[in-house]
């Protein structure tokens, strides 16, 4: 992320308006009355997170950032990838939605 204070440190002034916020959805049995998410990530600068994903690990989503927080100077940036595992196994939706994803036809 970057802010307009460069040479400031700018942790504290990320406004939760801002959004961009990490979610995780709660472990089956483990939501807090309707609220699926249990963990929200706030952004903050010059930080890296690494966590698994699916199959073995927690469904996340990333909510988008507000153009608010263009206005008054603030970007965030994200890189994404994925490391697949040789014991991850998939069930056979998972499967076609991540060919999907990849661009493989069944049909070809």
């Amino acid at each position: 992320m970057e802010g307009p204070d460069k040479e400031e440190n700018n942790d504290n002034k990320w406004n939760d308006d801002f959004g961009g916020f990490l979610r995780f959805e709660c472990p089956v049995g483990k939501m807090v009355g309707n609220d699926r998410w249990c963990e929200n990530i706030r952004p903050s600068f010059n930080t890296a997170l690494f966590f698994r994903t699916r199959p073995r690990g927690p469904v996340h989503e990333v909510m988008p950032v507000s153009s608010r927080a263009a206005q008054e100077g603030y970007r965030r940036f994200a890189v994404t990838g994925w490391y697949m595992d040789p014991s991850d196994t998939w069930s056979s939706d998972e499967k076609a939605e991540l060919d999907k994803m990849k661009g493989i036809d069944e049909e070809l």
